[in-house]
């Protein structure tokens, strides 16, 4: 993957910056979050920054510190949502909460998320308020969209329309990589561009979560390293679901729905839930409007002049539709 290569320099910049923050932490949370975010990750936020910062011709140097910020957030996201979703690995290792204990996770988590506001305060913005607003919205977005699906899992609705799925993923997924997208015309001082990378970012990042639903059923385990099928464990309201729910027949989405509700782990309820799903044609459906929103993507980055950000931009979007992990 090319747009890996361009970007590559400042993502090792990106980790030992945040290595070095965490490194001078002593409480007993640090190195656990150290250990949780040296086990990699596709750094796609960070990327984003980079090449949505090299498009609009700023400076790289500029935007390490934002893109690490960006990534002590989305960490502390994964810690709480793999407690809230139940998840068993991530990044193929045990999760937090299955390692050390859920209260000692949602401490790892809250301490991330403090220590990422502290780093936010040691970075040198041009306009620190306007920094400051764009982020706590992109946050508030995550947090209501993850408020959203948890709502759903509470009150057991499995009846969502399509419109309520893209709001809760608009929110959960695609908030914060629009955020990596604008944050390149952002730090360039360059407002003509923001828009049009935002809705870029937007867009590319609820394809991404489609993708990742797609491949939580279908894809290969080593290669996606989490449990695969967790997501009918979780019971996770997905595009897919609500397709299949709508065209299955009355007694087979019944079915469906009582294997989503029951969060269970026993393979062959899992199984028929894939099956259910996958018989009914979804896979291709969401398939499909992830390719449409990645095509919208793409036409928002008509009005940059060409460059291989730009380029690199265009194969980011690709990537997230055709990705095997």
């Amino acid at each position: 993957m090319d747009f890996y290569k361009l970007a590559e320099p400042q993502i090792k910049k990106v980790e030992e910056r945040i290595d070095s923050y965490l490194e001078k932490e002593e409480n007993y949370m640090y190195p656990l979050l150290q250990e949780y975010i040296r086990r990699g990750g596709k750094r796609i936020r960070p990327v984003l920054v980079f090449l949505s910062t090299g498009a609009v011709g700023g400076s790289m140097s500029k935007s390490v510190d934002p893109a690490a910020f960006i990534e002590l957030f989305h960490n502390f996201t994964l810690v709480h949502d793999d407690i809230e979703d139940s998840s068993q690995l991530r990044r193929g290792l045990p999760t937090m909460h299955i390692s050390h204990g859920i209260p000692i996770a949602i401490n790892a988590g809250d301490a991330l998320y403090t220590l990422a506001w502290n780093f936010f305060f040691d970075i040198k913005w041009e306009n620190p308020l306007e920094a400051g607003k764009l982020f706590s919205k992109t946050f508030k977005r995550v947090v209501d969209g993850q408020a959203m699906e948890l709502y759903w899992y509470e009150k057991k609705i499995t009846d969502i329309t399509e419109d309520d799925y893209f709001k809760m993923i608009a929110g959960k997924t695609g908030s914060l990589i629009s955020c990596s997208c604008e944050l390149g015309p952002f730090l360039s001082q360059n407002e003509s561009l923001r828009s049009a990378l935002a809705d870029f970012g937007m867009n590319i990042g609820i394809a991404f979560q489609i993708q990742d639903d797609v491949l939580n059923l279908t894809g290969k385990e080593e290669k996606y390293k989490k449990e695969i099928g967790g997501d009918i464990t979780e019971g996770k309201r997905t595009l897919m679901l609500t397709y299949a729910v709508d065209n299955l027949s009355e007694k087979e989405g019944s079915e469906l729905k009582k294997i989503i509700l029951s969060n269970t782990r026993e393979k062959s309820g899992i199984n028929r839930a894939i099956s259910l799903i996958t018989d009914s044609g979804a896979v291709g459906y969401a398939s499909k409007k992830a390719q449409a929103l990645v095509n919208d993507a793409k036409a928002e980055l008509e009005e940059l002049e060409d460059s291989e950000y730009k380029s690199a931009l265009l194969e980011v979007a690709d990537f997230f539709v055709k990705r095997e992990h």
